[in-house]
């Protein structure tokens, strides 16, 4: 895992302040995270897995949450293009 694709995890899961939360999801400490982010240590392997099973996690539950939306309110057209 590079630490571009490491950040857009962070930031997927927490938002632009995703260093400390991430820590604390994974059970390490701030300073692990920062050399992780910075490139000064490898991303271990199992970490990689770990990520991915929690951006797994979320984007189940957005689209949960999505269809509950959809149900009570009815679909909405995408105008934004």
């Amino acid at each position: 895992m590079t630490p571009h694709l490491f950040i857009s995890a962070g930031e997927a899961l927490f938002g632009s302040a995703w260093e400390k939360p991430l820590a604390e999801s994974l059970k390490v400490r701030d300073d692990t995270v920062r050399h992780w982010r910075n490139g000064r240590n490898p991303i271990p392997p199992g970490i990689a897995a770990e990520l991915s099973g929690m951006l797994a996690d979320v984007a189940r539950q957005a689209s949960a949450v999505n269809a509950s939306i959809v149900r009570e309110c009815g679909p909405f057209v995408d105008d934004r293009s």
